[in-house]
């Protein structure tokens, strides 16, 4: 009946009832709170008292999930909780190599530690546009598990297997000349959330090639999986003295076509990467490169103006930003891939130098709807405009559209489908 409200307890009285008397006797009716941890919440005063199930909100100001749930327990002994929103905290950036491990910790704070607590969710599961304070300078809120464009950030895979009713696939006795493995896929156990009875459900298991080529594919299937029934394991081989085994990867499939669990094991480190692209800004370089199977993270090396070797961050995303350069100055980079086996040999060198320019925005997603054409970039809060340019060829953008929305734009669409898409920037400085 509603969510966050102040001061509401005779709001939520009022529409409780009516819901319960003139529209639906039956189902369970709640109004989510953010407010029942306070002192100043009674079971007098606050809507927890009227509602069926309490669905409460939960951030770090209100202290730690153990503490909070004592307080709710000892108002409310009698009524069974459900976490209806946790979150942490924002990501520093709209980057794809977003983590908050403390989310784990969390999930930790709230599985089989309180029985009354019978489950949560995580917000949220995508960013989203949004003016609200503290927003992104693309005004897009980065709480997500992917972007605004549905792209995966590193947060996913930690909470796809966390919020998955498996709590582990273990591979042992591998022996990659004769071809076979062990397999043991391990349910949680019922005070775990979230754990259900798994039937008809499929294990998917295949191994590949450097290049990602399938060179083995079975599917088996698994009995009833019941939560604490313990492992079940499974022996699996392949013809033996198969060449150019790069990886292992295990998959617990849904009847409709779900992944519940997913385990990648990397047998040889990953091929050598190559950079394909150099774009040049002030103090900074932004280093495109092609993605190679079987790689974790990547990373750049390069030499600064002293001669020591540099290591830049690692990133999940096919593109680096290289910052602190000398405007000028040539560097030359290199490019490794990384996964649990080890390093790649680096790619060839490639050599870049900072222009004194800013880098123009990056566009994370360009696509048509109907008779639209929309493109998803980044931003910064000098900006003040963006000119987007496409057409059929890279070298042919006759087509022009200038807004001044950041993050976002949805331009009437004429002429035939484009396949290149290009931005630039105005802020109140210079154009990009």
């Amino acid at each position: 009946m509603g969510n966050e409200l102040k001061d509401h307890f005779d709001y939520a009285k009022l529409t409780i009832d009516y819901v319960k008397n003139e529209l639906d006797p039956y189902r369970l009716v709640t109004c989510v709170s953010n407010s029942g941890w306070r002192d100043s919440a009674t079971p007098e005063n606050d809507p927890n008292s009227l509602v069926d199930i309490i669905m409460h909100n939960l951030y770090p100001f209100q202290g730690k999930p153990d503490e909070v749930f004592k307080t709710l327990l000892s108002k409310w002994p009698n009524k069974p909780v459900f976490i209806s929103e946790y979150g942490i905290k924002p990501m520093a950036t709209t980057s794809l190599d977003g983590d908050i491990p403390e989310i784990s910790e969390w999930n930790t704070s709230l599985r089989g530690k309180s029985p009354f607590v019978i489950g949560a969710s995580l917000w949220t599961f995508n960013d989203y546009r949004s003016g609200y304070a503290a927003t992104s300078p693309e005004e897009n809120r980065v709480w997500g598990l992917v972007n605004t464009w549905r792209q995966k950030r590193k947060l996913y895979n930690r909470i796809e297997n966390e919020h998955s009713p498996i709590q582990q696939i273990e591979v042992s006795d591998l022996d990659v000349r004769k071809g076979n493995a062990k397999i043991s896929l391990t349910p949680k156990n019922s005070g775990d959330y979230p754990s259900y009875t798994l039937k008809n459900h499929l294990l998917v298991w295949s191994v590949h090639d450097s290049k990602g080529d399938t060179l083995a594919k079975k599917t088996i299937e698994m009995p009833v999986l019941k939560p604490g029934a313990g492992p079940t394991e499974n022996n699996i081989d392949w013809k033996p003295y198969l060449i150019d085994i790069s990886s292992l990867h295990v998959n617990l499939v849904s009847p409709n076509g779900y992944n519940r669990f997913h385990k990648s094991l990397a047998i040889a480190v990953p091929e050598q990467p190559s950079i394909s692209k150099i774009e040049s800004g002030n103090t900074s370089v932004r280093i495109h490169f092609n993605s190679v199977f079987g790689a974790d993270t990547y990373h750049i090396i390069h030499q600064n103006t002293s001669g020591e070797l540099v290591k830049s961050e690692k990133t999940t995303a096919n593109f680096l930003e290289i910052e602190n350069l000398e405007n000028g100055k040539e560097y030359i980079f290199q490019l490794i891939a990384t996964n649990e086996k080890g390093i790649s040999k680096p790619s060839e060198t490639r050599t870049g130098s900072p222009s004194g320019k800013e880098l123009p925005p990056v566009i994370w997603d360009a696509f048509l709807v109907g008779d639209k054409l929309v493109v998803g970039y980044s931003g910064k809060t000098d900006d003040t405009s963006y000119v987007v340019r496409y057409g059929t060829r890279s070298s042919y953008l006759p087509f022009k559209n200038t807004t001044r929305t950041r993050g976002m734009t949805v331009i009437d669409f004429e002429g035939d489908d484009p396949h290149f898409v290009s931005i630039m920037k105005k802020n109140q400085k210079r154009r990009k």
